[in-house]
């Protein structure tokens, strides 16, 4: 009968704690969602503050996402955009992978977890923003030498791929190494070999 190696072992728990991390964050995101969104609105609106002179920017945290307003030339606020609560979707793979990664404690697990949560926070925060400032400069709103637009465009990709890859790009950069060392030695199921005898 053909036997499974280790690795594949491995690889089949680390799966079924997986799919079983995913259902609990789902079931928790559900009634976390809220409370993350008005954190994350209300970072953004302080980060625009920052960098906005004058502050033309205001963001409100919703039930359904993040509603974007912007100042127009008579000094009132009309909406400009709106984030969906998908924007977070980063969120629930990598707090599952952190949960299901093997040879770590408790503690230690908390830990990564915190880190991890606040790494991706400043995602979230980077590419609401980031996003809203060029489309500021692609529709025409902030004046913008030729060559800084096409920078502009480049950096929409390079948002959107940071936005998409962060989930793994974190938990790679948090536990990868953690994951490897708590696997178990592959054992060989071959006869170890007599050194040669001299005569």
């Amino acid at each position: 009968m053909r036997r499974s190696t280790p690795s594949r072992f491995d690889l089949r728990r680390f799966a079924g704690r997986l799919a079983v991390a995913l259902v609990v964050v789902v079931a928790t995101w559900m009634v976390a969602a809220p409370v993350y969104n008005r954190v994350i609105g209300r970072c953004s609106g302080a980060a625009f503050a920052l960098l906005e002179s004058p502050d033309v920017t205001r963001v409100e945290a919703t039930a359904a996402g993040i509603s974007v307003l912007r100042r127009v030339a008579d000094g009132s606020m009309r909406p400009f955009m709106v984030f969906d609560l998908y924007v977070y979707a980063g969120l629930i793979p990598l707090v599952a992978l952190i949960l299901a990664t093997p040879g770590i404690g408790r503690l230690r697990r908390l830990r990564i977890l915190g880190v991890g949560l606040l790494l991706i926070a400043g995602v979230h925060v980077l590419f609401l923003v980031g996003a809203v400032r060029l489309l500021y400069v692609a529709y025409g709103l902030e004046s913008v030498s030729p060559g800084t637009a096409r920078v502009c465009q480049w950096a929409q990709v390079f948002l959107r791929i940071l936005w998409e890859g962060s989930a793994l790009v974190i938990w790679a950069a948090l536990l990868l190494g953690a994951w490897r060392r708590g696997r178990p030695a592959v054992s060989s199921t071959k006869a170890p070999v007599a050194p040669p005898v001299r005569a």
